[in-house]
């Protein structure tokens, strides 16, 4: 019986968690309908902050965020956060025809039409066929284009000849590219960004330029390599949105973390007119290295509960919530009772203090 009671209990919370980031999620479709796209990409970060990793809802999530970009002109953000959205669930359709749209708007018309060839496979609609047959067209106009400019006219500055001939060395670089998918039988890509993490330690902070494809373990090497004084166990950690200490214990955790530090850059961007983010690069991330008695494991990102978000959610639509099912040790079933009791939604209204909404934030955080 109070084993039964604690499953309700944790349910209820998991329940709780997914309500809030739907909740934002649609608050953030809202400004994005206001075409307040920089207010809707915070909005989307603060869900994805509450989503488990490798679902569809995070797939969502990101691709909003694509789509909040392209609306800016920021076309490599776009694509950036689209594939984000495709490393959390790689057969997400929604993903792909943004991430086609990006790379359309941007003049990338091999990879435009690539995505969208692989969201046809995925879901062969009469919409799809559609556009893939409007961005051939728009290549074709765009090749014919480019050769009748390939006679620079008489007087033309040595500058222009530079820019003819870079712009000539990338159709050369994309067709190889394709040549080279074709043989390979996979998709040619841009060059990934590198992941900058500034890692701080008693005072000490040191710089780890990494590649964005590194393993979560080998992270952590990295940063004991960096800190070789340091012999004790520790973990690293990041500052979300709300200001709180964060975990870092997978690369999805690392995802939200960069996604985190993407945000402050644009909220810093837009407060005081700094540059933003340059195109095509990362936020660097700020971890504090934090000393503990015990190192925690890493998280399998395959052990997630089911999707609260449906397929192919546009920002204008809204979702259903879907019921979680999720393990959950026992000890942190009694954790969150504990928290309900004496601070959560259970605890006495009446105080000097309104605990309860705190309480009841800080019990879905520790589930």
């Amino acid at each position: 019986m109070v084993n039964a009671e604690k499953k309700d209990a944790a349910k209820n919370e998991i329940a709780s968690f997914a309500r809030k980031s739907t909740k934002l999620k649609e608050e953030g479709n809202k400004l994005f309908g206001k075409s307040q796209h920089k207010d809707a990409l915070v909005a989307y970060q603060r869900a994805l902050e509450m989503t488990m990793a490798g679902t569809d809802e995070r797939a969502a999530l990101y691709s909003n965020r694509a789509a909040c970009y392209y609306k800016q002109e920021q076309y490599e953000d776009a694509i950036r956060e689209a594939g984000y959205a495709l490393e959390a669930s790689p057969n997400y359709k929604g993903a792909f025809l943004r991430r086609s749209k990006a790379y359309e708007l941007n003049k990338d018309f091999d990879r435009a039409i690539a995505d969208l060839e692989s969201a046809l496979k995925l879901d062969p609609t009469e919409d799809v066929r559609k556009k893939l047959a409007s961005v051939k067209a728009a290549a074709a106009k765009e090749k014919k284009a480019a050769a009748g400019r390939k006679v620079a006219p008489p007087g033309s500055s040595a500058r222009s000849k530079a820019a003819a001939a870079a712009a000539a060395g990338r159709r050369a670089m994309t067709t190889q590219q394709q040549q080279q998918a074709a043989a390979g039988g996979t998709k040619p890509s841009a060059p990934p960004p590198t992941l900058i993490l500034n890692c701080s330690l008693e005072g000490e902070t040191k710089t780890l330029v990494l590649p964005i494809s590194i393993r979560y373990k080998d992270i952590v090497h990295a940063v004991r390599a960096n800190f070789p004084k340091n012999d004790q166990p520790f973990a690293l950690k990041y500052m979300d949105p709300e200001g709180d200490l964060v975990t870092v214990a997978s690369r999805g955790d690392l995802r939200s973390a960069l996604a985190s530090a993407v945000a402050a850059a644009e909220q810093h961007s837009a407060a005081t007119g700094a540059p933003g983010i340059p195109p095509g690069t990362l936020a660097p991330v700020d971890l504090a290295v934090v000393l503990v008695t015990r190192e925690p494991s890493e998280t399998p990102e395959v052990i997630i509960p089911a999707s609260v978000a449906a397929a192919g959610t546009v920002p204008e639509e809204e979702e259903d919530v879907v019921e979680d099912v999720i393990e959950i040790d026992e000890w942190l079933l009694t954790f969150a009772g504990l928290f309900r009791t004496h601070l959560g939604d259970a605890a006495a209204p009446e105080g000097p203090l309104d605990l309860r909404a705190i309480g009841f934030g800080k019990s879905c955080e520790g589930l």
